[in-house]
C-alpha cells in the first residue's frame, strides 16, 4: 500500500496529499480516502469532502456508542431498488444524560420521537435537534451554545472517526423534551415512498460533558400491516357507535405490527407517510384508540 502524506492534522482538514514527508511532490490527481470521507485530487489542490459509500452503515444494523461529548453523524444505507420502500423505523435509545437527534432524508428533516415510557416528544421547530433524556441528568443545555468537535461514523471502522471539524449547536428551550426516566427505546418514522435516495443522514448532538452512551438501528424499509380501523372522531362514544370502514397502519413502540401498543405510531398509510389525526379510533377488535400527534396515548374499550 503505498504512503502519503498531508499538509493539515486530517483528509479533511488539508489541503493537498504528497508523496514524501517534505511535503514537495503532490500525488497523482484522484480520490484519496480515510475510511469516512473520499476528496479529489485535482492539480495539487483536494475537492470538497464527499461520503465515503462504503462506510455508511447498512439498514439492519445497531451502532452502540460510547464516548465524550460531540456531534455525532451516521449516514445509513436504506436501499435503492423498487422493492426498498416503505416506513424505515430508526430506533434511538439514549441513556440519562439528554441527547439531541434528527434525522435528513430527501430534503426533509424528521425529529419526531415516541417513547414506550411517556410517548411523544419533539422539538417546537421542525428542523432543530430534538433532545431526550433523563431530567435528572440534565446538564443545564436548555438555551445554551455549544461547539462540539465532529465524528462520522464509519461502517469499516466500527467506530467514530474525527472529522477535524466543529460545529455550533444551540439548544433553544423548545428543543429540549425529556423524561421522568431514562426514556428507553425511541421511535423515528422516515416514509421511503421510491426507490431513491438510497441514503439518510442521522445526526446525533451530545453535549453533555462525561461519558454520553447511546444505541441507534436503522431497519430496512417495510411496508406496514393494515388494521381495520373506523375514521377519525372527536368522541370515543361517536367512534363506538360504528363499524370500521378503512386501513389504519402502526409501527410498533409497545405494540407489535399489526397489533396497537400504548404510544405505537399510527399511520393513514403502509409508508408510514400519513400520520393519523387526533382523534378516538375504533378497532375491529372492539378496542378504541385516542391518538395525538399521531401517537396513541389510550387504549380503552366502548
Amino acid at each position: 500500500m503505498a504512503l502519503y502524506y498531508l499538509d493539515g492534522n486530517t483528509l479533511a482538514d488539508s489541503t493537498a496529499v504528497y508523496t514524501d514527508a517534505g511535503l514537495t511532490t503532490c500525488a497523482a490527481d484522484g480520490f484519496y480516502s480515510d475510511g469516512t470521507i473520499v476528496r479529489e485530487l485535482s492539480g495539487c489542490l483536494l475537492l470538497p469532502a464527499q461520503t465515503c459509500p462504503s462506510c455508511n452503515i447498512p439498514c439492519g444494523n445497531t451502532i452502540a456508542f460510547s464516548g465524550n461529548e460531540g456531534l455525532y453523524n451516521v449516514t445509513a444505507n436504506v436501499g435503492a431498488t423498487p422493492t426498498d420502500i416503505g416506513a424505515v423505523v430508526i430506533t434511538f435509545t439514549p441513556a440519562g444524560v439528554p441527547d439531541g437527534i434528527k434525522v435528513s432524508y430527501n430534503g426533509n428533516t424528521y425529529n419526531e420521537l415516541s417513547s414506550p415510557v411517556d410517548g411523544y416528544h419533539a422539538s417546537t421547530v421542525s428542523t432543530n435537534f430534538t433532545f431526550v433524556g433523563d431530567t435528572a441528568n440534565d446538564c443545564g443545555i436548555s438555551g445554551s451554545i455549544y461547539v462540539l468537535d465532529e465524528y462520522d461514523y464509519s461502517f469499516v471502522d466500527s467506530d467514530f472517526i474525527a472529522t477535524g471539524n466543529t460545529e455550533s449547536v444551540t439548544v433553544a428551550a423548545g428543543d429540549v423534551s425529556l423524561s421522568a426516566s431514562a426514556p428507553g427505546d425511541c421511535v423515528i418514522v422516515v416514509p421511503k415512498v421510491t426507490a431513491g435516495p438510497s441514503n439518510l443522514d442521522i445526526s446525533i448532538a451530545s453535549p453533555c460533558s462525561g461519558a454520553n452512551t447511546f444505541n441507534i438501528e436503522v431497519a430496512c424499509p417495510r411496508l406496514l400491516t393494515a388494521i381495520s380501523s373506523t375514521s377519525v372522531y372527536a368522541d370515543k362514544l361517536d367512534a363506538c357507535s360504528v363499524d370500521p370502514s378503512i386501513n389504519i397502519y402502526n409501527v410498533p413502540v409497545n405494540g407489535s405490527y399489526g397489533t396497537i401498543g400504548l404510544y405505537d405510531w399510527v399511520f393513514y398509510d403502509d409508508y408510514g407517510q400519513g400520520i393519523a389525526d387526533d382523534g378516538f379510533y375504533k378497532l375491529s377488535t372492539g378496542d378504541v384508540i385516542e391518538v395525538q400527534n399521531g401517537v396513541v396515548i389510550q387504549i380503552a374499550t366502548c
